[in-house]
């Protein structure tokens, strides 16, 4: 907390006007997370385009998102488990609806043959949000790999294994 404190240039004792406790800040850093990454889904959800257009801009979107704050998303990810049962159900449901997003495009995209039908969806869509959220672990200076750059080779390598060596995007 002293921390958080020095870095917003107050003292540690304001924070506890805002916040209960500890964990009452943890889950609004996390729910601020997942409220942003919903907002990226709703407005993938919303374009026009193919299912596996949708998907590169949901990836995209994501490593935009992730790069953006690094701390705040690693610490979304790794320390959400701390947070009690009825927080944690929150996060939960959002983590849910926001994975079926990416799942949702997989599907669709193998029904229209676009994406490998081979593939199991389920399993494809954690090998994509998984390598996606491993960005937290190594990103942290934006001047030695740009973003945009990290989002393009993200996107690219993944999409490729997603729909394979005969479908365009």
């Amino acid at each position: 907390m002293r921390d958080i404190a020095e870095r917003l240039g107050i003292k540690s004792g304001t924070i506890y006007h805002h916040f209960s406790s500890k964990e009452d800040l943890l889950f609004e850093i996390v729910h601020d997370v997942y409220v942003r990454s919903l907002a990226l889904l709703e407005r993938v959800q919303a374009i026009e385009g193919t299912p596996v257009a949708k998907l590169e801009q949901l990836m995209h979107g994501h490593v935009e998102n992730v790069t953006r704050d690094v701390v705040t998303t690693a610490l979304a990810l790794n320390e959400y488990k701390a947070l009690r049962p009825a927080h944690a159900r929150v996060i939960d449901e959002e983590h849910r609806i926001y994975v079926a997003g990416f799942l949702d495009l997989i599907r669709e995209g193998q029904k229209l043959r676009l994406v490998r039908p081979e593939l199991d969806p389920e399993l494809a869509t954690l090998a994509v949000v998984g390598c996606l959220n491993s960005i937290v672990r190594w990103y942290r200076d934006p001047s030695v790999r740009p973003p945009e750059h990290v989002a393009d080779t993200f996107v690219e390598v993944l999409l490729a294994g997603v729909v394979g060596p005969d479908v365009s995007v």
